[in-house]
């Protein structure tokens, strides 16, 4: 049945779903820095559009190609080298952790990194870019000179006062990407043979299977408005002008 198979492959999918949505505010967080610190700079400008432009099946093939097949560094395909492993939530890094199998959480995320990388730069690039141009808006604001004028070293004034007040773009631009991330699931996970919801769903496309593909959308939908909503609660409390 559809659900017993939404059930086996769900947890895959999360599990590199979260970690990609953490690693892109990560890349966000660290293209803001350096686009704040460094400003004006057309090489970094140009490389942040450059990537941000790649399809995304050309950054993932690119990655497995140089990483996996070149380099061999990382691996490339599946999910766990441990192939009777089975953990009692299904998301193996969590899991190798609660049965005190750390080794099985290494080579998980180890098996996660390519994937999640390829997913998580447009996120990154998106929502760092977003950031970087409320921060320079917020930081012209007269409360942010008054800041200034009491005494408040710049650090403070750009955590205290300037991110929270610049937070409501780049949430609202990380919306938009985590609706994005779905559709690049399935891309993602079928170049890196990653077994989940995205992978099964075009093995569902390519057979016609119809109940398959209204399951998987029926999840990515739930799941969409779970992480929509919770991304809207931290609008809210960023920014008392927006009511839920």
């Amino acid at each position: 049945p559809v659900s017993d198979d939404i059930r086996e492959f769900l947890p895959a999918t999360l599990e590199l779903g979260l970690v990609s949505i953490a690693l892109g505010m990560v890349l966000a967080g660290a293209m803001a820095a350096l686009q704040f610190l460094i400003p004006g700079s057309a090489g970094i400008r140009l490389a942040m559009v450059g990537v941000g432009s790649t399809p995304i099946f050309l950054s993932a093939l690119l990655l497995a190609y140089f990483f996996w097949f070149q380099l061999d560094w990382l691996p490339g395909a599946g999910r766990l080298t441990y192939r009777d492993f089975a953990g009692p939530t299904g998301l193996n890094v969590i899991d190798g952790i609660l049965v005190g199998r750390p080794e099985v959480s290494i080579d998980a995320l180890l098996h996660m990194i390519l994937p999640a990388l390829a997913l998580a730069l447009p996120i990154g690039i998106a929502v760092g870019r977003s950031l970087n141009g409320a921060l320079h808006e917020v930081m012209r604001q007269t409360y942010i000179r008054t800041a200034r004028g009491k005494g408040l070293g710049e650090t403070k004034v750009l955590l205290r006062h300037g991110l929270r007040n610049a937070a409501t773009a780049p949430l609202s631009m990380l919306s938009l990407q985590v609706r994005l991330l779905f559709g690049n699931l399935l891309v993602v996970e079928r170049v890196f043979g990653w077994p989940g919801l995205g992978l099964y769903a075009v093995q569902a496309f390519a057979s016609a299977d119809l109940p398959a593909v209204l399951g998987v959308a029926i999840v990515f939908g739930i799941l969409y408005i779970l992480v929509n909503t919770l991304i809207e609660i931290v609008q809210s409390m960023a920014d008392s002008r927006i009511n839920l």
